[in-house]
């Protein structure tokens, strides 16, 4: 589970306000690719989050989130991404 899906779930409050606003007509405004069978979107030009992170820096962006909680949530989560690979850069 990503970290952005983690916040989600851990901040029902947050999920309400997102859904109270325009997230979603601005997600569908947004580029988005298809990978693997996955919908993911381009953010800042060259990074692609899936829906959870776009929601996520979306709500930062416009204060929704206290980011006290953010960081609090930060100490809080495991990821158990098994596709995750550690790489050692020169």
């Amino acid at each position: 589970m990503s970290f952005a899906r983690f916040v989600l779930e851990k901040l029902p409050q947050l999920a309400e306000r997102l859904g109270r606003n325009d997230v979603t007509d601005w997600l569908a405004a947004q580029d988005s690719v298809e990978v693997d069978g996955q919908w993911m979107w381009i953010s800042g030009g060259d990074r692609l989050l899936d829906e959870a992170e776009m929601k996520l820096d979306w709500a930062r962006a416009r204060g929704l989130v206290d980011e006290a909680a953010i960081r609090r949530l930060q100490g809080e989560y495991r990821s158990d991404d098994s596709d995750t690979v550690a790489i050692d850069v020169d």
